[in-house]
């Protein structure tokens, strides 16, 4: 819509279209929409409106009115569906008198001291020449006067692109892809048809008060990785569960009273046991009552998380009991009540315990991410647990400390501490100690 005053002004579009004002024109929304308006007796007025989204964005990249470069717009408007318009709309204007001192431009004085970034960043220049077509639309009359409604509001516009931009940028930094799983990278391994995995990710929680696990199905698909080219384990006797109800780490581990689930079944009908190593990545929760863990299944109550969990010590004790020559069981979790993104359950503080002690039986080798008290921590991105990076990292050869191309327990156990509470250290101010058993 444009609307003069005064009005009877001839619009023209320079795709050929024109009404008198006030009139309206149909154009295609993504596009930036070039006119002229004139009216005998006063100066033709030259401009562009802008495509720009609408409020609250579907695209990670973009947030509130911020327009994009021609051509970006149709692409994330087909892609996510995204909802452009012409700001300003309606285009609202004071026809300036032929011979007066006005001008519908921007000053060139402020052009100039902006002289720095003025053309160079093509993202901020539509920004403000946006900016300053709403200011016509607002009846603000541009000029050169440095204490002028017109130069406050412009440089107010131009502190709101970089505070956007700023904010945008960090959340770019928090939710870049920094997994692991593409640089993972592993020698010939020797496939052993006998040998099987286990792996869980659980992030997504179902009850709104249990926060995600962000990191978990990377870690999952990672440790996936490890299993089939690092361990040489068929992808047959890969089981993955992304995010497990209680339901299926019981039926997959068995119950307090019979070891004898899923998991032992398909063992069992190995023609020969092999290795075994069984990967957990989600919460974990500590019970006041019986000093234990819990591994959290994503369909749990919090308020009865010691019915609704997988205790540990149940774990290790079926697992033990499982026909294999080998048994592993690496825990990406923590105990603690707490985790990288807060407390465990929304709005409440986390309690810490001591978990009872000598819990591993002695037919397996156990690997879990911290001590006891501590919380699990995650990468500063948007990739995998620290924990689970450095462990499948050393196992890649990382911790090859001698140059023998053999990662032993004792390398990686000590590769993956000294990483392990350096990265703790350093990304999250706090104290991280896996423990290998």
């Amino acid at each position: 819509m444009f609307v003069t005053a005064p009005s009877g002004a001839m619009v023209k579009l320079s795709t050929g279209e024109s009404c008198i004002t006030p009139c309206e024109l149909e154009v295609d929304r993504s596009d930036d929409l070039n006119f002229t308006i004139s009216k005998s007796g006063y100066k033709k007025l030259s401009q562009t409106v802008y495509s720009s989204l609408d409020g609250g964005s579907l695209a990670s990249n973009t947030i509130g009115n911020l327009i994009l470069l021609p051509g970006v717009a149709d692409i994330i408007d087909a892609r996510y569906g995204a909802n452009y318009s012409h700001k300003p709309n309606p285009f609202v204007s004071t026809l300036l008198l032929q011979g007066s001192e006005g001008s519908y431009d921007i000053p060139t004085g402020f052009i100039a001291a902006n002289r720095v970034w003025w053309d160079r960043d093509q993202e901020k220049t539509r920004w403000i020449k946006q900016q300053h077509q709403i200011l016509l639309s607002d009846g603000i009359t541009p000029n050169d006067d440095l204490s002028s409604p017109y130069w406050s509001r412009m440089l107010a516009a131009v502190a709101e692109f970089d505070l956007i931009r700023a904010e945008r940028e960090e959340k770019a930094e928090k939710n870049r892809d920094t997994s692991i799983v593409e640089a993972l990278s592993f020698g010939r391994t020797q496939a052993n048809p006998n040998d099987f995995a286990v792996i869980i990710g659980n992030s997504e929680y179902q009850h709104p008060d249990i926060v995600d696990v962000k990191p978990a199905h990377k870690d999952l698909e990672a440790f996936k990785k490890y299993a089939s080219q690092g361990l040489g384990i068929p992808d047959e006797n890969i089981i993955e569960v992304e995010d497990a109800s209680g339901a299926q780490m019981l039926s997959l581990f068995g119950s307090e009273t019979d070891h004898k689930g899923s998991l032992y079944n398909r063992l069992y009908a190995q023609p020969q046991p092999g290795r075994l190593y069984v990967y957990y990545s989600g919460h974990g929760v500590p019970s006041l009552d019986t000093k234990e863990g819990y591994l959290v299944p994503v369909d749990a109550d919090p308020e009865v998380f010691n019915l609704a969990s997988y205790p540990l010590r149940r774990l290790y004790a079926n697992v033990s009991q499982l026909p294999a020559t080998e048994r592993n069981v690496i825990i990406e979790a923590c105990f603690s009540g707490s985790s990288s993104a807060g407390p465990l359950i929304n709005k409440a503080s986390p309690v810490v315990i001591s978990l009872e002690e000598n819990e591993v039986p002695l037919n397996i080798y156990a690997a879990t991410a911290t001590s006891a008290g501590e919380v699990a921590s995650w990468d500063d991105g948007n990739g995998n647990s620290i924990f689970t990076k450095h462990y499948l990292l050393g196992a890649s050869g990382k911790a090859d400390a001698n140059g023998d191309n053999r990662v032993t327990r004792q390398e990686l156990s000590a590769y993956v501490s000294a990483k392990v509470r350096s990265d703790a250290r350093k990304l999250h101010g706090r104290s991280q100690n896996p423990v290998f058993r």
